[in-house]
């Protein structure tokens, strides 16, 4: 769920201030006087060095000018989620509201986190960010089921071997089985493999892609458990 917002982190790793960074959708970083020519552009908001608030500003054709229109938030530790979650409920937008942080000694983050639309909760859920901040698991809760389903991990890989797709996007994503945690199937976006679904077995057997990827040298990806290992 949205890696591309996460991308351009490492570059601000400095900034040890309240601060704002304003970036467009190829997370490009622009100065102030260049958002007043744009009609869409993220502004983000560091406290401390760390990203707490991103809000996507675009043109509102009843306003007739650039508004912000939902985001994301951070929730650090001295804050209480649910104090945050209660102060979007009439928020514009849609909103992801990032709480509980958990992090392991390779940098990788997970976080619980809920999205509000309009002060209606639509989505619950986990998702990890790895050194690079990018998306790398995700699960998402099923309010019918009152469990955790749709399950996957995405794989990256080196570009100077996996150039990918599109900006930011994974080479594979895998999909697991909901109660038993095993893959059951890969999309693909590497070389002429690109926008391919396959399942588990179709995968392995694929000699194209096992020519550059080594299913055992990856153990991360063979369970859904553990996301943050």
């Amino acid at each position: 769920m949205h890696p591309q917002y996460f991308l351009f982190l490492s570059i601000l790793k400095t900034i040890k201030m309240t601060n704002c960074v304003y970036t467009d959708f190829c997370n490009n970083i622009l100065s102030e006087q260049q958002i007043r020519d744009l009609n869409d552009y993220w502004k983000h908001i560091y406290e401390d060095g760390e990203l707490k608030i991103t809000e996507f500003w675009s043109y509102n054709w009843m306003k007739k000018k650039v508004v912000p229109g939902g985001g994301l938030y951070f929730v650090p530790e001295k804050e209480d989620y649910k104090d945050v979650i209660e102060s979007f409920a009439k928020a514009d937008g849609r909103w992801t509201i990032y709480y509980n942080k958990k992090a392991n000694t390779q940098g990788d983050a997970l976080w619980e986190y809920q999205i509000i639309y309009r002060g209606t909760s639509e989505n619950l859920g986990k998702i990890v960010f790895d050194s690079q901040k990018r998306e790398i698991a995700e699960t998402v809760f099923s309010e019918l089921r009152n469990r955790y389903d749709r399950n996957l991990k995405k794989f990256y890989g080196d570009p100077k071997i996996f150039s990918p797709a599109y900006y930011g996007a994974p080479t594979f994503t895998f999909f697991y089985d909901e109660v038993t945690g095993k893959p059951t199937k890969a999309w693909c976006e590497y070389g002429s493999e690109a926008d391919n679904e396959y399942s588990i077995n179709q995968f392995f057997k694929n000699e194209n892609i096992m020519s550059v990827f080594s299913w055992s040298e990856h153990p991360y990806y063979h369970s859904f458990y553990p996301i943050l290992t």
